[in-house]
């Protein structure tokens, strides 16, 4: 009987994963500060690499 709870849960959790429902959970303030500083940051990254690329195709089309 145990295991058809656990895999009941299992199944919960993987339905959530998969509609996008994430709960993360911090021992402090600061941890959870700091993860989305590392958000902030990460995010910040990609649109500059995305659009130095972007740029890129769009300087080498217009050379064409």
């Amino acid at each position: 009987m145990q295991s058809s709870s656990h895999g009941t849960v299992l199944m919960s959790i993987g339905r959530q994963l998969v509609d996008g429902h994430w709960v993360l959970s911090f021992a402090t303030p600061q941890q959870a500060q700091y993860a989305q500083d590392m958000v902030v940051q990460h995010t910040a990254r990609l649109c500059t690499l995305h659009g130095e690329a972007m740029l890129s195709m769009l300087t080498s089309s217009r050379i064409v």
